[in-house]
C-alpha cells in the first residue's frame, strides 16, 4: 500500500476562514461579557494544521502558516509545536490578551 500526500490543501479551503468568522460572531453573541474577541479556529489536514483567529468587533483576521502535525525526525510522533499551538488555541480565554494597537488599523474587509 502506498500513501500519497496531497499539496497544501489547507490553503485552498475558504471554508476555514468562513468558519472562523461565523464562530467569532457566535461567541460574541453567546458571551457578551468577553473583553477579548480574538477567537481561534483550527483546521487540520492529513499532515498539517492551520490556525485562524478572527475578532468580530474590530474585523481583524489572522492566519498562521501551516504547522506540520508530525515530527520531522519521527513520522509516528506528533510535533511538539503542533501540540503546543493546539493547546494555546484551546485555552485562548486564559492566555490571549487580544489585539495590539498595531493590529487594529488592519481590517479584514
Amino acid at each position: 500500500m502506498e500513501v500519497k500526500m496531497k499539496g497544501d490543501i489547507l490553503r485552498n479551503i475558504p471554508k476555514l476562514g468562513a468558519v472562523a468568522i461565523v464562530f467569532s460572531f457566535l461567541q460574541k453573541k453567546r458571551h457578551p461579557h468577553l473583553s477579548n474577541l480574538l477567537i481561534p479556529s483550527i483546521g487540520i489536514a492529513d499532515n498539517a494544521m492551520l490556525l485562524m483567529l478572527y475578532d468580530s468587533e474590530h474585523d481583524v483576521l489572522l492566519e498562521s502558516s501551516p504547522i506540520p502535525l508530525y515530527s520531522a525526525t519521527c513520522r509516528n510522533k506528533f510535533s511538539v509545536e503542533a501540540v503546543l499551538i493546539a493547546w494555546l488555541a484551546v485555552n485562548y480565554r486564559f492566555l490571549c490578551t487580544g489585539l495590539t494597537d498595531d493590529m487594529l488599523p488592519h481590517k479584514a474587509g
